[in-house]
């Protein structure tokens, strides 16, 4: 089961299990996963996707919007108080996003 989370604030840490949803058209929701965010310093959070072979990595507080800073060709992003993100890059040449949300696992 999972609930919305509460906003949160610049100075707040995010720690714990969240679903990370998917967004459609309009509004409807697929396919989830569950990310482990664990604060890694003043202003940091490190994801960490549990169904995914991937190390994981740190987002740094930048304004209004948690941050994936590596430059791999994808980039995360998500807003501090509604947890709506977007994830951006390509395939095959393609530009592709996909938005999403968090939602805090209880």
């Amino acid at each position: 089961m999972f609930v919305l989370a509460s906003p949160a604030s610049a100075d707040e840490v995010l720690d714990g299990s969240y679903s990370r949803i998917y967004l459609n058209d309009a509004g409807s929701t697929s396919s989830t996963a569950v990310v482990e965010l664990t604060p890694c310093g003043s202003g940091c959070t490190f994801w960490k996707m549990l169904d995914n072979p991937y190390p994981g990595f740190p987002m740094y507080l930048q304004g209004n919007r948690w941050v994936d800073t590596r430059d791999n060709g994808l980039s995360h992003s998500f807003d501090k108080d509604t947890l709506i993100g977007v994830t951006r890059g390509e395939i095959e040449g393609q530009p592709f996003i996909d938005p999403w949300m968090l939602v805090k696992n209880e």
